[in-house]
């Protein structure tokens, strides 16, 4: 993913903040993007931990299954000479602006030849009826039913 980090500040300090451990993990049902964040500055070092949600999706059209990090906020606060100061908020979703995309199921060839046991030759169109995207535990699976029919030439 890279390192993901940066600077802020508020009327009371300056502080630099890091993206630690960031990572997805599949529930049946559900997707949650966690990770850690560190932010130091000259005089301490905090680490608080994220967590997000992570939406899943299958975009049939271009046959890909998508993984993006949908929200991913942290409130960073630290208690300094006995008083409470908010560093300030980060939205750490919108550090992960590329989703992550892979291949989903459908055919490559939308037309097969099929060769009959009489050599005849046949074509055959496959397109896919209906599809159910499922979240299982440290898994996303993606079911679909095709439909073959003759192409009458």
């Amino acid at each position: 993913m890279g390192k993901i980090s940066g600077t802020s500040s508020n009327s009371v300090v300056e502080y630099t903040w890091s993206l630690l451990n960031p990572r997805i993990e599949i529930f049946k049902d559900e997707a949650l993007f966690f990770a850690e964040v560190n932010a130091k500055t000259d005089l301490f070092s905090i680490t608080r931990d994220v967590e997000g949600s992570v939406k899943v999706t299958y975009d049939e059209k271009k046959n890909l299954i998508v993984v993006a990090v949908d929200k991913a906020d942290i409130i960073l606060d630290v208690d300094l000479f006995g008083k409470n100061i908010l560093l300030g908020e980060i939205d750490i979703a919108k550090y992960f602006s590329k989703n992550f995309t892979y291949e989903g199921i459908k055919p490559f060839n939308n037309e097969i030849d099929f060769t009959l046991p009489n050599t005849k030759n046949k074509k055959i169109k496959v397109m896919t009826k209906q599809y159910e995207l499922l979240l299982l535990e440290n898994m996303i699976k993606l079911n679909a039913e095709f439909i073959f029919n003759q192409v009458i030439d």
